[in-house]
């Protein structure tokens, strides 16, 4: 057992269970006893997430809550069948996975006991949702083949426990978000205002009847400020700013946050004053976040795998595999293995998929020609390799999903000269104005 490195030599160290622990004997078992069943399992897999994270609330100089809370729970995966055809097919898809949490305490029988519960109740789960597909798919319906339920997977044997800071180390931080929070204090405009702060480390531990036994480390720091007013009309207003950091040490400093909460100020009263914008068409130039989020939500998550293959899907890029669907001078790649990018952290780093599958650099679009999508284990026609995008929240399936999308451009021009041409656009529309958009907030609605 690995003992936690940031832990107060005062305090007892709190151990951390070895790949070879519970979980891994609880797959050894489950493949053993459950091979004695009709209909057996040709795959289980367990993956366990072991943390601690912290909360703190804060607003106008106080600390409104904090609160320190350790977790600890186990997704069990199961596929009965065959990987043509399995529990997982079309609507029973959520078939394949049972999640709970598990005992906070290093007590390997009391942690074995609830995994072997969550395996035998996602067995019988499995076998009911078998029983429906082959009785939904005893007659073929016309033009619908079936597509293998599952890539093939490969045995990794990797026990990785990198260094990561500890949430305990992060304590400190909630009173650097009071005094965030006392920022906004001098601006009278800004109604109501929130710091919050999220520490949040933990480790992953995965293993398949497959082979693969798999063991990760992760933490996250993350500042938001939001700062809330309303127009004139009734209209609520609302602005946030995000600073997220791998460790303590870089968290933003007071200068900064102070900047930020200024500058938001200043929007929140130009945005009282605005007037009510109408329905408009013209030329529009996006910047900054505004264009990353653009391309995040009208192409990203419109190139992810199971987004080809749903029936409630837009199935927007489905049939344009090579062709043309942007300016030849823009090329799109997706790069999980990337943890920095000219100078600035990247939130989507990681190593492995949660199906055990390496990250790995895939080319979205070269050139404006659409090339590949982002693939975990769910197959889509044509495309017969998970490319490392298989992701999950806990107690969900793993599906195709976005890492660092990258936007890359063979054709640019500084920005003086976009604005320029902007204008020159917005003229030769015989437009009063167009839009200029540097952020981009959701609809709450």
């Amino acid at each position: 057992m690995a003992k936690n490195r940031c832990t107060p030599k005062s305090h007892s160290p709190r151990p951390t269970i070895s790949c070879s622990q519970p979980w891994r004997r609880n797959c050894n078992r489950g493949q053993f006893e459950l091979a004695k069943q009709d209909p057996a399992p040709y795959f289980t897999s367990y993956n366990v997430t072991d943390g601690e994270s912290l909360v703190v609330l804060s607003a106008q100089g106080g600390i409104l809550t904090s609160t320190h809370a350790r977790h600890r729970a186990a997704d069990v995966s199961m596929r009965i069948g065959t990987p043509a055809l399995d529990n997982t097919h079309d609507q029973e898809r959520y078939s394949g996975i049972s999640s709970g949490q598990l005992p906070q305490r290093d007590d390997p029988d009391a942690i074995a006991r609830v995994l072997w519960r969550l395996t035998y109740e996602q067995y019988r789960k499995a076998r009911q949702a078998y029983t429906n597909v082959k009785t939904k798919t005893a007659v073929p319906r016309q033009g619908r083949g079936r597509l293998a339920r599952l890539f093939p997977g490969e045995a990794l044997d990797l026990h990785r426990e990198n260094a990561i800071a500890c949430v305990s180390r992060a304590k400190g931080l909630g009173e650097l978000a009071r005094r965030y929070s006392a920022s906004f204090r001098q601006y009278p405009q800004v109604e109501e205002s929130l710091v919050f702060l999220y520490a949040e480390r933990s480790h992953s531990y995965l293993v398949s009847t497959e082979g693969t036994k798999i063991v990760t480390a992760d933490a996250i720091f993350r500042v938001m400020i939001q700062a809330e007013t309303r127009a004139d009309d009734g209209m609520q207003l609302m602005r946030v700013e995000t600073f997220q950091f791998p460790d303590p040490s870089k968290v933003p400093s007071e200068a900064e946050v102070a900047a930020s909460v200024k500058k938001m100020a200043t929007d929140m009263s130009a945005l009282r004053a605005a007037p009510l914008a109408a329905p408009y068409s013209g030329p529009a130039l996006l910047s900054g976040r505004a264009a990353a989020v653009f391309f995040h939500e009208v192409l990203g998550h419109r190139v992810e795998g199971q987004r080809q293959r749903g029936r409630d899907e837009g199935q927007t890029f489905t049939k344009k595999v090579n062709e043309k669907i942007m300016p030849e001078f823009l090329s799109v790649t997706d790069d999980p293995t990337l943890h920095t990018l000219a100078g600035t952290e990247l939130s989507g780093f990681y190593r492995f998929d949660d199906e055990g599958v390496p990250a790995a650099r895939v080319e979205v679009v070269k050139d404006g020609i659409l090339k590949n999508f982002l693939m975990g284990r769910l197959p889509v026609k044509n495309f017969s390799n998970s490319n490392g995008h298989g992701r999950a929240q806990s107690g969900l399936m793993p599906v195709g999903r976005q890492g660092n999308l990258i936007v890359t451009s063979s054709k640019t021009i500084p920005d003086a000269q976009l604005r320029t041409r902007f204008i020159e656009e917005i003229k030769k529309q015989g437009k009063p104005y167009g839009l200029y958009f540097e952020d981009i907030q959701a609809d709450s609605r």
